[in-house]
């Protein structure tokens, strides 16, 4: 399967090549050798949790498209949505999606408190570049 990359500098799309982001590398170098080759969900969610700032990765449900961060404590999929709000959907549904791959030169990182009863790594809140 074959994916491009694309990224925006000053408004304009470009095309990314995959060997420019070495976290990027990584995550998906340790994902092949965990048995999780091309689980994007896997690779996304251990990309960011090793301070990956620019790869995303989007996910399109019903015609909206949301932005993959991070695998939850209860197997949901943590989503970054239009206005930079957090969803969570079924990891099945994220998985079967149809997914888009972009890269953000310049991100911030915002903190984000979620739901009562969901966790990351116990914790009720997480930080995510965006």
């Amino acid at each position: 399967m074959w994916y491009n990359i694309w990224y925006e500098v000053e408004g304009v799309s470009k095309e990314l090549g995959y060997n420019e982001d070495l976290k990027w590398e990584e995550a998906k170098k340790t994902a092949r050798l965990s048995g999780f080759q091309n689980q994007w969900i896997e690779i996304i969610d251990h990309y960011n949790s090793n301070d990956g700032k620019h790869l995303q990765i989007f996910c399109v449900i019903d015609g909206i498209k949301y932005r993959i961060a991070y695998i939850l404590d209860d197997n949901r999929v943590l989503l970054i949505t239009k206005n930079n709000g957090i969803q969570t959907k079924d990891y099945d549904e994220v998985n079967e999606s149809q997914k888009l791959f972009f890269y953000k030169e310049e991100t911030k990182e915002q903190n984000y408190i979620l739901e009562e009863g969901q966790t990351f790594y116990t914790q009720a809140s997480i930080n995510i570049y965006i």
